[in-house]
């Protein structure tokens, strides 16, 4: 685990390319870090969102960068509120996975017949 500031983080990054990023920002969003993380060109990222404005502007960014949305989800978390959190699936547009990852589709199914994202 390496804890620290995500931006300073990001930036002395020194390690091998990650495979997976897992993004889950505050309400405003992870304006600040899509360059970043999308510099280090991780195969896939999963972002979570409490604020589907936000998510929105993010998304343009990381398809500025070469990402496109794989699938996307909503999910209650709070269910006598509105709230809703947002789970969505990128992946680098031009890796060979992520061109077979779109060919199965974003969505698979499970044995119950729930949907989820395909890792």
């Amino acid at each position: 685990m390496i804890q620290g500031n995500v931006e300073e983080v990001l930036r002395r990054w020194a390690r091998e390319t990650p495979d997976l990023v897992v993004l889950d920002p505050p309400r405003a969003g992870g304006k600040k870090i899509v360059g970043l993380i999308a510099g280090l060109r991780p195969k896939k990222i999963v972002y979570v969102s409490c604020e589907p404005t936000t998510l929105s502007r993010d998304l343009r960014l990381f398809a500025e960068n070469g990402y496109s949305l794989k699938g996307l989800r909503l999910i209650d978390m709070f269910p006598q509120t509105y709230h809703m959190e947002v789970v969505a699936l990128l992946g680098f547009r031009n890796s060979k996975e992520s061109r077979d990852w779109m060919e199965e589709g974003p969505v698979g199914e499970s044995t119950s017949g729930d949907q989820h994202l395909n890792p």
